[in-house]
């Protein structure tokens, strides 16, 4: 440019300061929103992405089962064979079992969870076992139970996943309840399992009596759940249960229709098993001991191994299950002197008579003559109650031999010559 000349640029009266700005803007505009969308597309890529294999994680955990581990060890394991085979068969839906959901009984202490266990693992292919815990007490927990057996993790996006961590919290759902969310998630996992293998996958539900303290409605949730899907095919409930007041509930409600006539119950073992276990898994005593014990403590497999365990005498072992009953006699309030007493000597009294020490439910129930003492007394673990035959029994052979020894004592009211 020659000397003198006005440069062409600050002679345009169009050109200024204010025109580069604006220039500078639209720049800045144009990469904000490309970036914008390189973010929207990265995190419907990355949600995508992880959701399709929180999916696949879903429906191979289905289709394989999720393979519970058992509580004690395999060479402490009584191998029971024909109630575990009446468990596989519940849980290898065939014919008349497509239509139902199942309910399993047993004391608490019988092994019924490890035998629920040992099946589940025995059967795998599209068995779900779900342990629920002590300290459940809503849907939100059954929720957490449930989504952690089936592997279920929430969809969520990218900028979802950076809030949680932001936040410092796995708390935060994208929608609806846990309990709904992975409810959801297994009913589309068991839609593919029938698909592909023609027959519905099974839900197993262990510890359910823990809900019938805690939360009965959510109890009877689950069993118009279990009907549904029974009615449905979609999947097969089985509900195993430690409290006899369970399937009486269930009984009294009209989705029972749905219920296996079949109800299983998981008893004690049986003496020659007892014995067994005794002197040759744990090797704590020789036969003729073994079967003393057994007449006090029965075959519970929780006072077998509490028996083992402690190193105690017969003796010692006798006492401390003695001070143990009178607690419980005094927690019922059926000692001499307390409420219960009278009505509950006569119930007691009559089993004792009994040649089989088993009498009908209905029998006792019209002898307590509408006292809920009955119910006291299996609540407190006194007696027992039996679904499959509507019977009530002594909880164990101890509370026999505790009321045959201090008869004289417990008959007899205080104010009695």
């Amino acid at each position: 440019m020659r000397s003198g000349q006005i440069n062409p640029l600050f002679s345009n009266p169009y050109t200024s300061v204010s025109t580069l700005t604006f220039h500078s803007q639209s720049t800045l505009r144009a990469k904000i929103s490309l970036s914008a969308i390189t973010l929207v597309t990265f995190d419907l890529l990355y949600a995508w992405s992880r959701n399709f294999y929180n999916d696949y994680l879903l429906y191979k955990t289905v289709e394989n089962g999720n393979n519970p581990e058992p509580d004690v060890s395999e060479d402490m394991i009584v191998p029971r064979l024909q109630t575990l085979a009446s468990l596989m068969d519940m849980f290898q839906p065939q014919g008349k079992h497509l239509a139902n959901y199942h309910v399993v009984v047993g004391e608490h202490g019988t092994g019924k969870t490890t035998l629920s266990i040992i099946a589940a693992r025995k059967v795998g292919r599209g068995v779900i076992y779900v342990k629920i815990k002590g300290n459940t007490e809503d849907l939100e927990g059954l929720g957490n139970a449930l989504g952690k057996a089936i592997n279920f993790k929430e969809s969520v996006s990218l900028t979802g996943y950076l809030t949680r961590k932001i936040m410092g919290s796995d708390s935060i759902q994208p929608g609806g309840s846990k309990w709904e969310s992975a409810l959801d998630a297994f009913e589309r996992a068991a839609a593919v399992y029938k698909k592909k293998y023609k027959q519905p996958p099974v839900l197993v539900f262990d510890n359910i009596s823990v809900l019938s303290k805690s939360n009965p409605k959510i109890l009877d949730q689950l069993q118009e759940n279990a009907k549904e899907s029974a009615d449905e095919k979609k999947y097969i409930v089985v509900f195993v249960t430690s409290d006899g007041s369970v399937p009486k509930r269930m009984l009294a409600r009209s989705a029972w229709s749905r219920a296996g006539k079949d109800i299983l119950e998981i008893g004690d073992l049986t003496e020659n098993e007892a014995i067994d276990y005794l002197t040759n898994k744990h090797k704590v005593c020789n036969d003729t001991e073994a079967k003393k014990l057994y007449e006090l403590i029965g075959g519970r497999l929780a006072t077998l191994n509490y028996a083992a365990l402690s190193k105690l005498s017969y003796e010692e072992i006798k006492k401390a299950i003695f001070i143990e009953l009178e607690r419980k006699f005094s927690i019922a309030e059926i000692d001499r002197g307390q409420l219960n007493h009278k009505k509950a000597k006569q119930i007691l009294k009559a089993l004792l008579q009994s040649n089989d020490k088993e009498i009908s439910y209905r029998i006792l129930q019209e002898m307590a003559e509408g006292n809920t003492v009955l119910d006291t007394l299996l609540s407190n673990n006194i007696l027992s109650y039996h679904l499959v035959t509507n019977t009530v029994t002594f909880h164990s052979p101890s509370v026999q031999c505790y009321l045959q020894e201090n008869a004289k004592e417990f008959f007899t009211d205080k104010n009695d010559n």
